[in-house]
């Protein structure tokens, strides 16, 4: 990100950090970013809870910019119903139990380039495989309540 000050500027002012700061109703931070891709023929991300990975924080939340369109072949976001800030039962790899993921209802994210969805770490997703024969990329911001402190560096 120091390479890219247009990219800085879009992540750490202005309309993203806003919304993100709006949907935590306090100011935040940005604490980490990626950017994800999937080549064609990449595998899928079991369904998970991204807060019992992040156990410093007590709530954050990820925006997925699209830089690339998201498609159900290509292994897009799916994100579950599920509205509780409870973590919910997993197995031993931090994924959820099958019993879990079966019993929750899943929506794809298609999206096109450009598109942003914001999800809370208690917010259960996944993706399926990149079927398609052209990889993708999205760029994935996580940001925390300030209150918790600048832990970018960290």
């Amino acid at each position: 990100m120091e390479d890219h000050p247009d990219l800085r500027k879009l992540i750490t002012r202005g309309a993203v950090i806003n919304s993100v700061a709006e949907l935590l109703g306090t100011s935040v931070h940005l604490y980490k970013e990626k950017v994800n891709y999937k080549l064609a023929g990449g595998a899928g991300f079991r369904p998970h809870q991204d807060a019992t990975a992040y156990d410093q924080l007590s709530h954050h939340i990820t925006c997925l910019i699209a830089v690339d369109p998201m498609t159900s072949s290509n292994g897009c976001l799916e994100l579950s119903d599920y509205s509780s800030r409870d973590l919910l039962e997993t197995d031993g790899d931090g994924c959820l139990s099958d019993k879990v993921a079966t019993s929750l209802i899943w929506k794809k994210a298609e999206l096109r380039t450009g598109d942003i969805v914001c999800f809370s770490s208690f917010t259960p997703h996944k993706s399926g495989a990149n079927l398609s024969g052209e990889s993708r990329r999205a760029i994935y911001l996580t940001y925390n309540a300030a209150v918790e402190g600048d832990l970018r560096e960290s």
